[in-house]
């Protein structure tokens, strides 16, 4: 791994020979990204580090996707679209939660949290097949156990290996 003088990492390895290679702006901010081949990954932030767009490339310079992103009066992300303007929304609570994710199909999905801030309950195609998910935690604020629509309502157990007190 190489860096730049201002420590941020300038160039990681692989074992085989492959590389990526990391640019950044005055402010220490990542905006490019290379790998081995050529192909690239660039940012353009706003003042406050926001990504305000995302363009990947390859070796020949064509564009391969591409993301624009809006930000609302607080920094967080209002609105996502593809390089065909297929824009997904996102709203938020007053605490700032993510609240509310309207995808380019008009689907939403719904999360709420609890009174400190943790994700408790997703609904996901609020208004189609209202798949539901559940989060509960432990005195640690650790998710104890997930229950999903892919386990028949059955809520599954988070295990932990407790190797440090």
């Amino acid at each position: 791994m190489e860096y730049w003088p201002t420590g941020l990492v300038k160039r990681i390895t692989q074992p085989d020979g492959s590389y990526a290679t990391f640019v950044y702006d005055q402010a220490q901010r990542l905006t490019d990204v290379t790998d081995t081949l050529g192909n690239t990954l660039h940012y353009v932030l706003d003042d406050a580090g926001n990504r305000l767009e995302e363009q990947t490339k390859d070796a020949q310079g064509t564009l391969k996707r591409s993301l624009s992103r809006i930000y609302n009066q607080l920094g967080q992300l209002k609105t996502q679209a593809d390089a065909a303007a297929n824009p997904t929304d996102y709203a938020y609570d007053a605490n700032g939660n993510l609240r509310l994710i309207t995808d380019a199909f008009g689907r939403n999905t719904l999360q709420e949290h609890d009174p400190l801030g943790r994700l408790a309950r997703t609904l996901q195609d609020v208004d189609g097949i209202k798949a539901e998910t559940n989060v509960g935690y432990d005195t640690q604020d650790r998710p104890l156990q997930v229950k999903d629509p892919k386990t028949s309502g059955h809520a599954l157990h988070v295990q932990r290996l407790r190797r440090y007190p």
